[in-house]
C-alpha cells in the first residue's frame, strides 16, 4: 500500500472521529443527563416548597386574626358587608374537585397567602359587582388549584353570606384575565414550574361566575 493512501485512509478514520464524538455526547445527554436534570429540578421544587412551608412566623410577619370571624348562613337578598380590618378572616373557601379547603384573610400578603388564601383589598368582596381576586401559595392551599375544570364549582362562605360560583376559564398567563361577567370570582397563583415561584412570571388563573349568594352593600373597611 502506498504511503499516499494510508494517509488518505488515516485522515478519513480522524474525520469520522470528530464527527462521531459529538453525536455521541450528544446521545448520551438525551438519554442520560437529560432526564436525570428534569428528576434533580422536580426533586428541588418539592424540596424548596416544603422548606418554605415549614417556616415558622416571626415577629416581622404581620398578624392574622379568626376571632372576627362568624360564619353566615345568608344565600339570598341583601346583606351588609361588616366592618372589617386588615389580617380579619373574612371567610371560607371550598372546592370539592381540587380538595381545597382554606381560610380567607382581608388582604394578599406572604402571610395570608402562606396560612391560607388572601382577598386583594384593592378589589371587590364577594356579592359586590365586579371581580373578587384570592391568591394563595402554590406550595400551600392551592398546590392543587391546576385540577379545576371548566364547569366546576366553588363554595365562598363569608361572615355575611353563602356564594357559589362556576369555573369559566383556566389559563395560564402572565397577564391576568378579564372579567366577564357582573360578579366574578379570580383565583390564582403561581405556576409551578421553578423552585421559586417569585422567579417565575407565569399564573395559574381560574375564573370563575356567581351564580347564587345575596348582593352584599359596603359598610366600611379599615385599612
Amino acid at each position: 500500500m502506498s504511503d499516499n493512501k494510508k494517509k488518505t485512509q488515516k485522515k478519513h478514520h480522524t474525520v469520522r472521529e470528530y464527527v462521531l464524538t459529538p453525536i455521541v455526547f450528544v446521545l448520551i445527554s438525551l438519554i442520560v443527563v437529560l432526564p436525570l436534570s428534569f428528576a434533580l429540578l422536580k426533586f428541588s421544587i418539592s424540596t424548596a416548597h416544603k422548606v418554605y412551608s415549614s417556616f415558622s412566623m416571626t415577629s416581622y410577619d404581620f398578624r392574622l386574626d379568626d376571632s372576627t370571624y362568624t360564619k353566615s348562613g345568608v344565600k339570598n337578598g341583601t346583606v351588609t358587608i361588616p366592618s372589617i380590618k386588615y389580617g380579619d378572616k373574612i371567610g371560607e373557601l371550598k372546592i370539592r374537585k381540587a380538595g381545597i379547603e382554606t381560610s380567607v384573610y382581608y388582604g394578599r400578603n406572604i402571610v395570608s397567602a402562606k396560612y391560607g388564601a388572601g382577598l386583594k383589598t384593592s378589589e371587590k368582596l364577594p356579592g359586590q359587582n365586579g371581580t373578587v381576586e384570592i391568591y394563595a401559595n402554590v406550595s400551600g392551599a392551592f398546590s392543587s388549584l391546576n385540577k379545576l375544570e371548566v364547569g366546576d364549582e366553588i363554595k365562598l362562605s363569608t361572615s355575611w353570606g353563602e356564594y357559589v360560583y362556576t369555573v369559566s376559564d383556566v389559563t395560564v398567563d402572565i397577564d391576568m384575565p378579564e372579567a366577564i361577567f357582573p360578579q366574578t370570582l379570580l383565583l390564582y397563583t403561581a405556576n409551578d414550574s421553578k423552585v421559586f415561584s417569585t422567579l417565575n412570571e407565569e399564573k395559574l388563573f381560574v375564573l370563575s361566575e356567581c351564580k347564587s349568594g345575596p348582593q352584599a352593600e359596603f359598610e366600611e373597611v379599615q385599612e
